[in-house]
């Protein structure tokens, strides 16, 4: 995913090069009509001197050639922008992909000050045989490693497990619904330890996220009564008797208004 995410950056960093060259050939266009206008009056004014004429004559065929440069650079700089779009998708579509086969789980103690990625893992499998999904075995994880929380907090940082195979991240979905039958022994931690905010997520992109926490400010706004997550998609539905609307960008939501 680092490879991803630098080509993302130096993507939008060309695009906002691109942005920055079309804002000054704007401004070099409208200096030269500018320019060529105030030629015409000083022609209109002096028409009998046939130097200004010339002068005048050259300084019109210089601005209708380099108006003409100006918007094929301008074209060549839309191409370019196209390009960059089509590589934002590349990579959002590479990103989502591998979000798939993750799963975040919040509200899970951790095991030690320092916990490694193979005690996260044991602690997950534990947690899917308490939901009952006891058939999951270490060969169906590729990773499972705690988050760096971005604020201090005493809550337990959250998990995130990337599974090898989709099929088991979806009985794992399935069976969440458990999730507040779960009990500390069965997950081999003290009595004591809280699991009143266990809770099991999809895995979203940043992108996804801040797609989904704008359509959950919309559901607010708008009175939708649902908004939810399934593979990694957002929808929206009105109530229990309307159409189910699927996001895939922020513009979907500014055309539902």
């Amino acid at each position: 995913m680092a490879a991803t995410k630098q080509l993302r950056k130096e993507n939008e960093e060309l695009r906002e090069e691109i942005t920055q060259l079309k804002e000054k050939l704007d401004e070099i266009s409208l200096g030269l009509k500018v320019a060529s206008q105030k030629g015409t009056t000083t022609l209109d004014q002096t028409k009998s001197i046939e130097f200004l004429s010339n002068q005048h004559d050259d300084f019109v065929k210089f601005t209708t050639t380099a108006m003409k440069d100006i918007r094929e650079i301008t074209t060549r700089l839309d191409k370019i922008e196209k390009k960059c779009d089509s590589i934002t998708q590349a990579v959002d579509d590479i990103e989502s992909y591998s979000y798939r086969y993750n799963i975040k789980i919040h509200g899970v103690p951790m095991t030690a000050e320092n916990e490694s990625s193979g005690q996260t893992t044991n602690l997950c499998l534990k947690l899917f045989a308490a939901i009952g999904v006891s058939d999951c075995t270490i060969q169906d994880i590729d990773i499972a490693h705690r988050l760096p929380a971005r604020n201090p907090s005493s809550r337990p940082n959250a998990i995130v497990c990337k599974f090898t195979r989709r099929i088991v991240k979806e009985r794992i979905m399935a069976a969440r619904k458990q999730l507040s039958n779960v009990s500390a022994s069965q997950l081999d931690l003290p009595g004591s330890a809280p699991l009143n905010r266990l809770s099991i997520y999809d895995h979203l992109t940043p992108k996804q996220q801040n797609l989904f926490y704008e359509a959950k400010k919309y559901r607010e706004v708008k009175q939708y009564k649902y908004c939810w997550v399934k593979q990694g998609v957002i929808f929206l539905r009105k109530n229990d008797s309307s159409t189910v609307i699927k996001l895939n960008k922020l513009e979907d939501l500014t055309s539902l208004q």
